[in-house]
């Protein structure tokens, strides 16, 4: 099982960079639907309330080895997160 190094107390802002930033859920049926995929690119960081809490890159296919389920409790525990994706 896959787990992402996460800082909830974590103080750093995001400020826009190279990436697409999207809801969770979006990333998520992106990933599912095949729009996204190893090949392609990588989650590079997760942003809960403008604060990055993990900056570890992780792939479409890390989803199903844990991943998924943490970023879902965390959201549903702690608020909405924003993933930002970036294409290769």
């Amino acid at each position: 099982m896959r787990q992402l190094p996460v800082d909830l107390n974590s103080t750093e802002r995001y400020t826009d960079n190279i990436g697409d930033k999207m809801p969770l859920n979006e990333f998520l049926e992106c990933c599912d639907g095949g729009m996204f995929i190893d090949y392609d690119g990588h989650a590079s960081e997760v942003i809960l309330d403008g604060r990055i809490i993990s900056d570890k890159p992780f792939s479409p296919s890390d989803l199903e080895e844990g991943v998924r389920e943490q970023l879902l409790d965390i959201q549903k525990t702690h608020g909405n997160l924003t993933i930002v994706w970036y294409n290769k």
